[in-house]
């Protein structure tokens, strides 16, 4: 990523902080939506951004309720924090560990509000 690509994944985590400290999920979620699509398209692969958003679209609701019943605002967006500072070090190997522990914290997160049917 470029400075220039790392200043606006800040500037939106420093949004999410205020956003978060005011509980504000209005303001929180189209942020945390943008801070992820913005690390997807600066990947630079099309298909890699489509199947995102396609994957995205499907979970909005999910990802609405555990970040408002799960507590998950101030959590995600210290994940945020180290997903940036992963990319901001330029460490491939800390940015592939960040982002997947955040993605198995927000799964988790997900599952602890949403009733799963067994048998």
């Amino acid at each position: 990523m470029t400075n220039d690509q790392i200043r606006r994944l800040t500037q939106l985590v420093v949004e999410m902080e205020e956003a978060s400290k005011l509980r504000n999920f209005e303001m929180y979620y189209p942020l945390n939506l943008a801070f992820h699509e913005f690390i997807v398209d600066s990947a630079g692969n099309a298909l890699l951004a489509q199947q995102y958003r396609m994957f995205v679209k499907k979970l909005h609701l999910f990802r609405a309720r555990s970040l408002v019943q799960g507590g998950g605002l101030s959590i995600s967006n210290k994940e945020h924090r180290e997903m940036l500072s992963a990319i901001a070090a330029r460490d491939p190997s800390w940015a592939h560990d960040a982002h997947s522990q955040h993605v198995t914290a927000a799964r988790d997160r997900l599952l602890s509000v949403v009733e799963v049917p067994v048998g």
